[in-house]
């Protein structure tokens, strides 16, 4: 339960666990549950096929108050480039914190996904009438099979008081906004947002080693982003010669790409986080797993590779095998990089070239003799 008051839902939301018990598709709460002012529910489920251990997400969540229809979401489809949305759709900060997948029965006005139906008040309940209220979840998986969880709200009648907001510049979900100073700039794109943001920002120390910025704190990583935004940082005596190889990194060191323009590195990051300017000047990594100098291929199928980058990430990579280029196939997952030979490598001697280039444009060639 989130007691929202008319506020947007954010990690400082405060909420409440509600225990439940029963099975074979019967539950009930475990207490009594008394309730004032505007809330919203969330809740986990999940669904077993018969004699297997897996779980799988279940078809339809309906949420009813006094036989009435307020909430209704049913996963048949929903378009690929909404399917970040998902993050909406859920309690994301607990899902950052714990893993657990809260599907929340309240809508954010910015959610494009189209799997909502029979909304009153986009989900949000108002108990401030002093009565009992008879709720009901129904719970359905893709065949048919149902759950029940019925419960009993006592809804109170004493005023709500009003929280605590941290200090922030609000920005409307459905507006392009902008947020302007000496070393940054940064715009949201409508669409970016699900809800209205009270937006904080902080500018923290520049860290030590490669850093040629400040470290600009946009929000936080508990809201989640539809699409990316755009970020322009300010170079610190940035030297003209390392101005190519500028980008963009978080906190965590991780590249969101950028490029150098008129004093300063603009990138498009996908979440929110921590940002300042790095260069990446190191060429991509090559190492040979089943060739070397000299070595018989007799008997091989393909050829292997693991490739890396310390920093802006692979942007290509091309083999050539006696001067012909040769497919070379990549497996993101476990960076393996091989070419399956075929009948254009006959009998004999043998030279390959491999040639890996990161995002910044720097190279790594690896050659090799073998024999086949």
């Amino acid at each position: 339960m989130y007691r929202l008051n008319g506020k947007t839902f954010n990690e400082n939301t405060p909420k409440q666990a509600i225990g439940i018990s029963g099975a074979n598709g019967n539950y009930k709460t475990t207490a009594p549950i008394s309730l004032t002012g505007e809330v919203g529910f969330g809740i986990v489920v999940t669904d077993r096929h018969n004699g297997l251990s897996g779980t799988n997400g279940v078809y339809s969540i309906q949420l009813e108050v006094d036989g009435k229809k307020i909430y209704t979401s049913a996963l048949e489809r929903f378009a690929f480039e909404d399917s970040k949305a998902i993050n909406s759709h859920i309690d994301y900060p607990t899902y950052l914190n714990t893993k657990r997948s809260i599907q929340k029965s309240f809508v954010e006005p910015g959610n494009p996904l189209k799997i909502y139906s029979g909304l009153v008040n986009s989900g949000r309940i108002n108990f401030n009438d002093g009565a009992s209220h008879q709720l009901r979840y129904i719970i359905t998986d893709s065949k048919g099979n149902s759950s029940i969880l019925p419960f009993t709200v006592n809804a109170g009648t004493a005023p709500i008081a009003a929280p605590v907001i941290p200090a922030g510049i609000i920005y409307p979900y459905n507006k392009v906004n902008e947020f302007n100073n000496d070393d940054i700039k940064v715009v949201f794109p409508r669409g970016t947002l699900y809800s209205d943001l009270n937006f904080t920002y902080k500018k923290l120390p520049k860290p030590t080693g490669n850093a040629w910025s400040a470290v600009h704190q946009i929000h936080n990583r508990y809201t989640p982003l539809h699409i990316g935004f755009d970020i322009s940082i300010k170079a610190d005596n940035l030297p003209e010669n390392l101005r190519s190889k500028a980008i963009i990194v978080n906190s965590n060191g991780s590249s969101q790409g950028g490029f150098f323009e008129n004093g300063y590195v603009k990138a498009t990051p996908k979440n929110f986080g921590s940002f300042y300017i790095a260069t990446d000047t190191l060429a991509p990594r090559i190492v040979p797993v089943n060739i070397a100098e000299g070595k018989n291929m007799a008997g091989l199928s393909k050829i292997f590779f693991r490739i890396s980058d310390n920093l802006s990430g692979i942007k290509s990579f091309n083999g050539y095998i006696d001067g012909k280029w040769a497919l070379m196939e990549f497996d993101t997952k476990t960076a393996t990089l091989w070419h399956s030979f075929d009948e254009r490598t006959a009998s004999g001697r043998h030279s390959l070239e491999l040639i890996v280039v990161d995002m910044k444009e720097n190279t790594r060639k690896y050659t090799v003799t073998f024999f086949k």
